[in-house]
């Protein structure tokens, strides 16, 4: 693990006892005149010494090799543990993320900037769906989901494909003195529960052919068709990836009743079905709305044919109202403005797009639309 001497440094002898006696191992002996206590495993296969002063030697070697100890009898990764001991008052959302590029721990810093957003939203939605569960939101970024979002960190990603730590605090809450009641749990635990059974139980249902349950879960509020659209978006962003989805629960925060489901594997086959879902209970807009868009062309699509090219097809990227990136969609007659997209494609340029608006599900179409090139 890289600067695990810093980490080192962060953790106390206090937080390293603490997780050994959560975890159950036992104090065998006090060695070196009372300065380093020795500690062993449950199954007897791992020893872990503590030293309880800094002056030794070889300190950060020994207390290397005793967090790997733990790691190894807890079978997870180092960079694991270490989150785990220096967070303990957090849930820590794990995003595996498994392709050709990860690999070697690495990945594409755009595809990671696309996944962040996906998962921000995956989380703003379960945010609104568990304390005001509706078949749909009007607004999803509030301020209160932006300032629940803004105390979300993230940890030291792990290798292991490529895992993203998000850490979720929970508070200063002191539940191993009590049994704590629904109305006791802390509201990112709550958020963390409901998105693990909210996919898992999508994902069960679609995979026994039960669509009418989910759908009359979407009816009963239980699924906002704003959730449904940002699993979609995950959906699509994993569908040459493998993404799972674990919580590494915080162990100070007791639950309720049994403990819920902990990890989860996306499955992007069930996109159409989640999507046709979402589309039936979304709220119908206004249709032939006059429309225009500022931004610059993404990308363009034309009959391969020459001689059978009546329009080109283009996607824009431009800012929406909650400030994040819109992609909206066109067909221009060919003859009169393919001369202008290649222009602005080739050179970056800022485009105006007018047009009737259309909306087909979550994509926004302008018909016939009107192109003006605007950096000249």
């Amino acid at each position: 693990m890289k600067d695990l001497k810093k980490a080192i440094d962060l953790i106390t002898v206090e937080k390293l006892e603490k997780v050994l006696s959560f975890l159950k191992w036992r104090e065998l002996d006090v060695l070196m005149n009372g300065r380093v206590r020795q500690f062993v495993s449950p199954d007897d296969e791992y020893v872990a010494l503590i030293p309880l002063v800094k002056e030794f030697s070889d300190y950060y070697r020994v207390l290397g090799e005793t967090l790997q100890s733990i790691a190894s009898f807890e079978n997870r990764a180092i960079e694991a543990l270490v989150n785990r001991i220096l967070n303990p008052s957090y849930d820590i959302q794990k995003w595996r993320i498994a392709n050709s590029y990860t690999s070697d721990g690495k990945i594409p810093f755009f595809s990671m900037t696309d996944t962040i957003e996906k998962i921000k939203d995956v989380l703003a939605t379960t945010y609104l769906d568990t304390l005001n569960p509706t078949r749909f939101h009007k607004k999803v970024y509030t301020m209160d989901v932006n300032k629940n979002i803004s105390e979300y960190s993230f940890g030291q990603t792990e290798i292991g494909s490529y895992i993203l730590n998000i850490l979720c605090p929970l508070g200063d809450y002191q539940y191993t003195i009590f049994n704590p009641t629904e109305q006791d749990i802390p509201l990112n635990r709550k958020i963390n529960m409901r998105l693990l059974s909210s996919i898992n139980n999508i994902q069960k249902d679609l995979g026994n052919s039960d669509t009418n349950k989910v759908d009359e879960d979407v009816d009963k509020g239980l699924y906002s068709v704003n959730f449904l659209d940002s699993l979609v978006d995950i959906y699509d962003e994993t569908k040459d990836t493998e993404m799972n989805i674990i919580v590494d629960w915080c162990k100070d925060v007791r639950f309720v009743k049994e403990a819920p489901v902990s990890s989860i594997k996306l499955e992007p086959i069930f996109m159409e079905k989640v999507n046709f879902i979402a589309d039936k209970y979304r709220p119908k807009k206004e249709e032939n709305v006059q429309k225009t868009y500022y931004g610059k062309i993404e990308s363009i699509t034309a009959n391969p044919e020459v001689e059978n090219r009546e329009y080109v097809q283009i996607k824009i990227v431009t800012i929406g109202d909650d400030n994040k990136k819109l992609n909206i969609q066109s067909r221009l007659n060919y003859n009169a403005f393919y001369s202008i997209v290649k222009t602005a494609f080739d050179n970056g340029s800022n485009i105006k797009l007018s047009g009737i608006q259309k909306d087909i599900g979550k994509q926004k179409w302008i018909d016939n639309g009107v192109l003006e090139l605007l950096d000249r």
